[in-house]
C-alpha cells in the first residue's frame, strides 16, 4: 500500500517537473522598429518570465500564462536598439540578445546572412551554424529545405537543436521548400506552427513582405504544385510598384527556394523564368536569393543577381549534365561548396560575399555606390581661413622656466637648431674631395676611423658635436675633445706630413660601433695602432689609384695600359703593413 501510495505521488509530479523544461527555443521572429517576436516550446503547459534589460531604462519583467507553445510579441521598445532577455520556465533560464528594426526608410547600413538546404546532414549543418556565429547580422535569410520531411517532428527538432544558439540572437527570415512541406495535400501546417512571419501575402506565412531600413524584402512560395503561380504573380507585381514608388526605399531583394537559372542538377525553373523574371528586371530587383541546388552560383541577366545557396548541409550537387544555354549564359560562377552568403547594404552600394564554412571566401560581387559623405575640406576656390602664428616670447612663456632661475627664452630649442646647422656643416665637410696623402683633421669632435675621437679632454659642459659643445665653447681645428660613437677620448697625436696615411684627429670618417662597414669587424687598439703606425695599406692604394709611387720601401705599380685598377674593393687582398720604425 505504501510502496503504490508513493508511486502515485511521483506519477503527479512527472508532467509538472518535465513541463519545466525547453524544448525548442526560445527563437526570434518577426522584427519590427518597436517590438521582436519570442517563441518556444516546452515539454508541458506551463508559465513563464521574461525579463528585458537594456536601453538604459530599469529591468521590465512580463509575465506568460502557462502555455506549450509560447509566441509572445515584446513591444514598447526602441527603434534600432539591442536588448538583453532571459525566459525563466520553472527552474531553467534561457538567455539571449534581441534587437529592433530601425524605421522603415530610415538611410543606415545594414548587413544579413542568407542559406539554405540545412536538411539531411546535422553534423555540416552544425559546422556552418557555428560558423555563421561569428558574424554579426541584423538578421538571417533561409533559402527553403529547413528539413528532410515537414511531416517528421524528429527532424524539426533536430533541425532547432542545431540552430538554438544562433536563433536566440538572430531574428530568421525562412523562404518555404519543397521539403518542408507535408502530407499529399502538400501542406505547410509544421512550417507554420513553428515561425510567427508577416501574414500580408496571398497565403498568410508562406507569401510575404517586410522592411528593414532602406530595403524592402519579398519571399515568394516558389512550390509550384501547392498553388496557383498566377495568383502569388499579381501580389507580386503590386509589392514592387509600391516599394520603386517608396523614394525612401534604396534596394528590393527577393528569396524563394527554387532558381530561375542554375547548372546543378535540377537546373533553372522554366516557370520563373517566363512569369517573374520579367518584373524583377521592370522593377529593378537588386537581388533574388534562391536554393534547392546544394552549391553556390552567381548569375546575371537582365540586370538582376541572382545567386543560388543551398550549401547548408544537404549532400551537394555537382554540375547538371543537361545544362540549357540560357542556364549556361547566365551563370558566372559555380562552386560545389558548404557556405553561406553575407549581404552588406551601404546606400546604392550592395555587396555579397560567399564565404565556406571554414571561413575561407568564395568571391565578393558588388554593385552601385555607397553614398559619399559630406567633404572634410574646403571647397576650391573658398577663403581658408589662417591660423594665428604666436609669437616667440607666447612660446617662452609656455615652456617651463630653465633650471636656476632667470627669464629669456630656454635654449632648448637654440640648441637644437644649432645641432641641425653644425649637422649640415658636417655633410657638406665630408662631401670635399680630401688630399691623396691622409684624411686631414678638421676639429675636435667626432670619431676618427678607429672610434677615436680628436685630441685633449672633455671641455666642461659636456658632448662635443663637431667642434662646439654643448656649453658653447668653441675649440680650433685639432683642439677639440670627446669621444665619438664607439670609441674614447685621447690626447691629439702629432701631425703627420701629405702621404703618411693613417687616420687625421678630427671628424675623419665617422665610427660606426663595433662592426666595420662591409662585414670587417674593428680591432681595438691594435687595429689603431697599425693604422697610425704608418697606414702604408691606405696610402699605398690611394697612390696606385692616383699613379703615383706609395710611401718608401713600396715601389709604384704602374697602369696596364690605362686599365683601372685591379684592387677594386677596399678590403680585399690588403698587404702586411711594414715594420714600425
Amino acid at each position: 500500500m505504501r510502496r503504490a501510495l508513493v508511486l502515485a505521488c511521483v506519477l503527479a509530479a512527472a508532467p509538472s517537473a518535465w513541463a519545466d523544461r525547453f524544448v525548442n527555443g526560445p527563437y526570434l521572429q518577426r522584427a519590427t522598429p518597436t517590438s521582436v517576436t519570442l517563441m518556444w516550446e516546452a515539454d508541458g503547459s506551463a508559465p513563464a518570465t521574461i525579463t528585458i534589460h537594456g536601453a538604459g531604462a530599469a529591468a521590465r519583467v512580463i509575465e506568460v500564462a502557462a502555455t506549450a507553445h509560447a509566441e509572445i510579441v515584446v513591444d514598447g521598445l526602441a527603434p534600432a536598439s539591442r536588448y538583453r532577455y532571459e525566459v525563466a520556465l520553472g527552474e531553467r533560464v534561457a538567455k539571449g540578445e534581441l534587437t529592433t528594426a530601425p524605421p522603415p526608410g530610415a538611410p543606415v547600413p545594414l548587413t544579413f546572412v542568407v542559406y539554405g538546404d540545412t536538411r539531411s546532414s546535422s553534423d555540416a549543418h552544425r559546422r556552418l551554424v557555428e560558423r555563421i556565429r561569428a558574424e554579426v547580422p541584423d538578421f538571417l535569410l533561409g533559402t527553403g529545405d529547413l528539413v528532410d520531411d515537414g511531416a517528421q517532428r524528429s527532424q524539426w527538432q533536430t533541425f532547432f537543436d542545431v540552430e538554438g544558439p544562433l536563433l536566440a540572437d538572430n531574428v530568421f527570415y525562412p523562404a518555404l521548400g519543397n521539403h518542408d512541406r507535408q502530407g499529399r495535400a502538400r501542406s505547410a501546417e509544421a512550417y507554420r506552427a513553428r515561425f510567427a512571419l508577416p501574414d500580408n501575402g496571398t497565403d498568410p506565412e508562406r507569401v510575404y513582405a517586410f522592411t528593414y531600413g532602406p530595403a524592402r524584402f519579398v519571399v515568394l512560395d516558389s512550390n509550384s504544385s501547392s498553388f496557383a503561380l498566377t495568383d502569388q504573380t499579381a501580389w507580386l507585381e503590386r509589392e514592387l510598384a509600391a516599394a520603386r514608388q517608396d523614394r525612401s526605399i534604396r534596394q528590393i531583394f527577393v528569396v524563394m527556394h527554387h532558381p530561375p537559372y542554375s547548372i546543378s542538377i535540377h537546373g533553372g525553373q522554366r516557370d520563373l523564368r517566363e512569369r517573374w523574371t520579367p518584373l524583377f528586371e521592370k522593377y529593378g530587383v537588386a537581388a533574388v536569393f534562391s536554393g534547392h541546388d546544394h552549391c553556390y552560383q552567381r548569375a546575371e541577366a537582365g540586370g538582376v543577381h541572382y545567386f543560388v545557396s543551398g550549401g547548408g548541409g544537404a549532400p551537394l550537387y555537382a554540375r547538371g549534365r543537361r545544362i540549357t544555354a540560357l542556364d549556361a549564359a547566365a551563370v558566372k560562377r559555380y562552386e560545389r561548396v558548404s557556405h553561406y552568403l553575407r549581404v552588406h547594404v551601404v546606400g546604392d552600394r550592395v555587396e555579397v560575399t560567399a564565404v565556406r564554412v571554414d571561413g575561407t571566401p568564395i568571391e565578393t560581387t558588388a554593385w552601385g555606390e555607397a553614398a559619399v559623405p559630406e567633404p572634410l575640406v574646403a571647397e576650391v576656390g573658398a577663403p581658408v581661413p589662417e591660423a594665428p602664428v604666436p609669437p616667440v616670447a607666447a612660446l617662452a612663456a609656455t615652456l617651463p622656466p630653465r633650471a636656476g632661475g632667470g627669464g629669456g627664452v630656454p635654449l632648448v630649442p637654440v640648441a637644437a637648431v644649432g645641432g641641425l646647422v653644425v649637422a649640415a656643416a658636417l655633410v657638406l665637410t665630408r662631401k670635399r674631395r680630401r688630399p691623396a696623402g691622409g684624411r686631414v683633421g678638421v676639429g675636435g669632435g667626432g670619431a676618427g676611423w678607429g672610434g677615436r675621437g680628436g685630441g685633449g679632454e672633455p671641455a666642461p659642459g659636456g658632448l662635443v658635436v663637431g667642434c662646439v659643445s654643448a656649453a658653447g665653447a668653441v675649440r680650433p681645428p685639432g683642439a677639440g675633445a670627446g669621444a665619438g660613437r664607439g670609441g674614447r677620448a685621447q690626447a691629439a697625436p702629432a701631425p703627420r706630413p701629405p702621404g703618411a696615411g693613417g687616420a687625421a684627429p678630427g671628424v675623419g670618417r665617422r665610427a660606426v660601433g663595433p662592426w666595420w662597414p662591409g662585414g670587417r669587424r674593428a680591432r681595438g687598439a691594435g687595429w689603431v695602432a697599425r693604422r697610425s703606425a704608418g697606414g702604408a695599406g691606405w696610402a699605398r692604394r690611394r697612390a696606385l689609384r692616383a699613379g703615383r709611387a706609395g710611401p718608401v720601401g713600396w715601389p709604384a705599380r704602374p697602369r696596364r695600359g690605362g686599365a683601372p685598377p685591379r684592387h677594386r674593393h677596399r678590403h680585399r687582398h690588403r698587404p702586411p703593413p711594414p715594420p714600425s720604425p
